[in-house]
């Protein structure tokens, strides 16, 4: 057996042997970290349902504590918005929705018109939220040991190997990495070398890392970048999400304002090749942040921002910010991305007041299809669905994709500008040719092509490519073409207030403050070499300085613990100037209610702590 291991180090690579020493390498070839461990399962339950909360959020924050919450549990009662009560169960049905809504009126009951009423709301807000984490978190923690108890043990290959530690770089070790640091590397991949360890070379290896499955090449030759920034961030290597945090700024650069880009979103782009056109992936990373920034200026679109369901599937024009768009191209699996050749439309489509992109997810098998969507006049166009339907689900798709496209014309019929409204919905039969051959859809008669106005590859004029009528209003009559003015906003989310006490707003507030900071400083007025200074130089604000916060995705006010006010406004959305100044023009007064209470709790004044500067 000594012999066939030292053999196989040989064969596999003088990496492995220089990082790991004998021992260790002759363990991994014999499989001591290959397989997943009871350790190993619990560590990927924690941090996976740690990320998907994390990520849940950024994407719900309406459904956790928020400022005015109380004042909408108010409202809800008062409209009957079963809606509102439902977002604070887990199990949801019809009973337990009412015997919540009982349990509020009890408590305005008893506490109305007393001072005391929005504590009161606030503490069952509270209670329920955190009842239905920790029930999410136990269904979660049920499916992920599911999965993981179908993974069968495995050996590693010589070709598994080769490919786990390809992009080691043996001339970085040798010149970087003396014997401290190669010690220090081996705990951080291997831990603590028991059997049931839960080592991140295992997770690796298992594809059970999150956005680090494929960076092993570069978490070895950056090694010492990564113990550098956790140490002065007070990191620690043992967090897996601590490591992705790092990852992103050390590995990829992410600036400030890019923080809110899952690593797993990156990973999933640049390791996806298909249907790229040979653009490295640096330059795929580089543009794909660029597009990241220059989206977060749209705040409306000449197509209305519709949401529903039919029997089948549900339907929403995703959010102009949506993270997950920067991976829409890879998600549907065709040339809809960056280094794809339809590269210039999905530019279009995430920056360009006439597009929209629709996400339609069947509600039974959870797959999900991909419509862009352009205006040009009096029409909108569906440049196709993809990935391609299955056999099975067409027919559910067109009635579901109908009453959307319905929906769109009966909004416009309403609240678009005079002589300005929807009056037609289009698709191209892409991956459709037999089924619109089968089906009695009207053709969408062109009289040249349909004018788009950014030159971009697209299906719509493809001469293989027919356009079908799928909707239109009573009035349509003929094609117009212009580029419409309508502006359909996307709806805004409800202003938050921190609770800085509470561990899991630090993240999401120091993500936010820092990213409106940053962007802040290109709508200075001063010169470009000294906003790069800045940007150079830009030190991330610690959010536990303040005493208080409120804010939006683009404003935020604060006050710190010298009574000092923070404020930022991004100048994309008209509707959040007027938050921001209200917010501003509140905040001598609740410093001055601020300095009262202390004063009266501690005796400490504003020029005790002045003196403590």
């Amino acid at each position: 057996m000594h012999c066939i291991t030292f053999i196989l180090l040989n064969l596999i690579s003088e990496q492995l042997y220089y990082i790991f020493g004998y021992d260790n390498a002759r363990s991994i070839i014999l499989d001591k970290f290959t397989n997943i461990t009871p350790s190993a399962v619990n560590r990927i339950i924690d941090f996976n349902f740690k990320d998907h909360r994390r990520e849940y959020r950024t994407k719900h924050q309406e459904r956790f504590y928020h400022y005015g919450m109380e004042n909408e549990v108010i409202d809800a009662l008062n409209n009957n918005n079963y809606d509102f009560f439902s977002k604070l169960l887990y199990d949801v049905d019809e009973e337990k929705i009412l015997c919540l809504r009982d349990e509020f009126l009890k408590i305005v009951s008893i506490y109305k018109d007393n001072k005391d009423l929005h504590d009161a709301l606030k503490g069952k807000l509270l209670e329920l939220i955190n009842e239905r984490e920790n029930k999410a978190k136990e269904d979660y923690t049920k499916d992920i040991r599911n999965r993981l108890s179908f993974k069968t043990d495995r050996k590693l290959s010589v070709k598994d190997l080769k490919e786990l530690f390809k992009d080691v770089s043996l001339v970085n070790l040798l010149n970087n990495y003396d014997q401290d640091i190669l010690v220090r590397l081996r705990e951080f991949l291997l831990g603590n070398l028991k059997d049931n360890n839960d080592c991140l070379l295992r997770l690796i290896i298992n594809k059970e890392a999150l956005g680090l499955n494929n960076l092993l090449g570069k978490l070895i030759n950056q090694y010492d970048v990564i113990e550098s920034i956790a140490k002065k961030n007070k990191l620690s290597l043992n967090s897996l999400l601590d490591v992705i945090d790092i990852v992103k700024t050390s590995f990829f650069s992410l600036k400030p304002n890019l923080q809110d880009i899952f690593l797993s979103t990156i990973a999933n782009i640049i390791s996806s090749k298909e249907y790229c056109t040979g653009k490295s992936e640096e330059e795929i990373l580089k543009e794909i942040c660029k597009l990241h920034v220059e989206r977060k200026r749209k705040v409306y679109s000449s197509i209305p921002t519709i949401e529903g369901e039919s029997d089948s599937f549900s339907y929403r024009v995703a959010p102009f910010d949506a993270e997950y768009l920067l991976a829409a191209g890879v998600d549907a699996k065709n040339c809809f991305r960056i280094s794809g050749k339809g590269e210039d439309f999905f530019r279009y489509c995430l920056t360009s007041n006439q597009a929209v992109i629709m996400y339609f997810t069947n509600k039974l098998t959870n797959h999900t299809y991909i419509c862009p969507i352009i205006r040009s006049g009096n029409g909108i166009h569906c440049n196709g669905v993809d990935p391609k339907l299955e056999e099975d689900e067409k027919d559910d798709f067109f009635r579901a994709f109908t009453k959307a496209m319905d929906e769109i014309i009966r909004v416009s019929s309403k609240e678009s500008i005079d002589d300005e409204k929807i009056e037609v919905a289009t698709i191209t039969n892409l991956h459709l040719e037999d089924y619109f051959l089968e089906k009695d859809y009207s053709k969408y008669q062109l009289e040249t092509y349909i004018p788009i106005d950014y030159p971009c590859y697209t299906d719509y004029n493809k001469k293989d490519k027919e356009n079908y009528i799928i909707s239109r209003s009573d009035d349509y009559r003929e094609n117009k073409y212009y580029v419409a003015k309508d502006r359909f906003y996307q709806a805004r989310k409800e202003d938050y207030e921190f609770n800085i006490d509470k561990e899991y707003d630090k993240e999401r507030l120091s993500l936010i403050v820092n990213s409106i900071a940053y962007s802040a400083i290109d709508y200075k007025n001063i010169p470009t070499s000294r906003k790069n200074k800045e940007k150079r130089n830009f030190k991330l604000i610690d959010v536990n300085t303040f005493k208080y916060i409120v804010g939006n995705k683009d404003w935020y006010v604060a006050i710190d613990d010298q009574y000092n006010i923070l404020a930022n406004l991004l100048p994309f959305d008209e509707r959040a100037k007027k938050d921001y100044i209200k917010h501003l023009s509140q905040a001598p007064l609740l410093i001055e209610n601020m300095e009262k209470e202390e004063e009266e709790e501690y005796g400490i004044s504003r020029e005790d702590l002045s003196k403590n500067k």
